[in-house]
């Protein structure tokens, strides 16, 4: 098998190609350095494994080029020793370490092993389509029979339930393939994060719950339901026309109803799946378009038209989203659509980014916005980023913080 090399312009990027290579023997090994725009593409089209190093770094060091979403390709093994921009989404998972974590270079080639033991030949009208059609002749997407959706607090009796699943409990025997986000799967439980960078993840979400033909909830459900993630995560079934069984999974007494006869019905309103649908399209990592964010904004009329849409204010993109626990837990849990997309419930508080820079560099506590009583230990984190497909720079960071409540 060819299997060609792209690693990132510096001293750590030379350091994978040479444990790829010493790792692969028996192989056609080419490395690719540099930053050609079109050494992606011919690697696409000629190789039968591309190892693309998209570790996020500065101008001149990073692989990222204005080839449209090369990830996208099966025979694409994409690896990052850090993390990926949020709208960069592999058809491989799993080469790349997740916010705000790292992965050695030993990791990192550990999967490329399995992962190039995993592919075969491609063929050359195969290789050729990929490079010009990313995506267009990909593996089997599907990832899971059941989806899994918990509260952090529930996630020993989640990972149990993924077990007995795997083992074929409660299914007759048959092994069921299991999707279950570990706590910071995505990114750090603790981050605040602007409402399109929420909703980012939850598009990532909504893609796995899609391919799942079953949706489990570990109870209670009136803890279940007091969270913002676990909510977005429930609307998402109705979004897909409740195509995923609903499970629930009572954490005292084992017991396995009927989602139905425990959640409150979910219902969305034309409105309401119109605005997740423009909330998804435009936060998904394959739909996404940062680069056009500005021109957008330029073609705002204030009379309702495409652009007016708030999926481009700026706001949405740079002031986080502060989900006070104790606020949102003087309401009863309940599920109101309409006040979820509007933000309204469960509780978020936007904060201005300098408020947070301010708290973190002063070590002081930030009080929730609300008048709660609550307070926040604000950190901050590494950066996320942003990959423009157009435009001067290939990478745009963004300034993330965590917030820890004190209470």
């Amino acid at each position: 098998m060819r299997v060609d090399v792209l690693p990132t312009n510096d001293e750590a990027g030379a350091e994978l190609a040479e444990a790829v290579w010493a790792a692969l023997p028996g192989h056609e090994l080419r490395l690719v350095p540099g930053n050609d725009p079109f050494s992606i593409v011919r690697s696409v089209a000629a190789a039968d494994a591309v190892v693309l190093d998209l570790t996020p770094a500065e101008e001149g060091v990073h692989r990222y080029t204005t080839m449209a979403y090369p990830w996208r390709n099966d025979h694409v093994l994409a690896v990052s020793r850090t993390y990926l921009p949020i709208n960069v989404w592999p058809r491989r998972r799993g080469g790349a370490a997740v916010s705000p974590g790292s992965r050695s270079v030993a990791e990192l080639t550990d999967w490329i092993v399995g992962q190039v033991g995993s592919l075969g030949r491609h063929s050359r009208w195969r290789r050729a389509l990929g490079a010009v059609a990313p995506g267009a002749v990909g593996g089997p997407t599907s990832t899971a029979d059941a989806f899994i959706s918990y509260r952090r607090q529930q996630f020993a009796i989640a990972a149990e339930l993924r077990d007995e699943l795997g083992r074929g409990e409660h299914h007759g025997g048959r092994p069921q393939r299991v999707q279950l986000l570990e706590p910071g799967g995505l990114t750090s439980g603790s981050a605040i994060l602007p409402p399109m960078l929420r909703w980012n993840l939850v598009s990532i979400i909504s893609d796995l719950i899609n391919e799942a033909t079953e949706f489990w909830v570990v109870g209670p459900v009136d803890h279940y339901l007091g969270s913002w993630w676990t909510q977005a995560e429930l609307l998402c079934r109705p979004y897909w026309r409740d195509r995923a069984v609903l499970r629930v999974l009572d954490p005292v007494t084992g017991e396995i109803s009927h989602g139905h006869e425990l959640l409150p019905a979910v219902a969305l309103g034309q409105a309401e799946r119109k605005r997740l649908a423009r909330l998804f399209t435009n936060s998904h990592p394959d739909m996404m378009a940062p680069e056009r964010l500005d021109r957008m904004r330029q073609l705002r009329t204030g009379r309702g038209g495409f652009a007016d849409d708030p999926v481009f204010d700026e706001e949405a993109w740079t002031v986080p989203l502060l989900e006070c626990s104790a606020c949102s837990g003087t309401v009863e849990p309940h599920v109101d659509v309409a006040a979820f997309v509007a933000n309204e419930h469960p509780r978020l508080h936007p904060v201005e980014p300098h408020d947070l820079e301010r708290h973190a560099a002063a070590g002081s506590i930030l009080a929730c916005p609300d008048g709660c009583g609550n307070g926040y230990r604000i950190t901050p984190l590494p950066p996320a980023y942003l990959w423009h497909a157009k435009g001067p720079k290939a990478l745009e960071p963004i300034t993330v913080f965590a917030a820890t409540s004190i209470r």
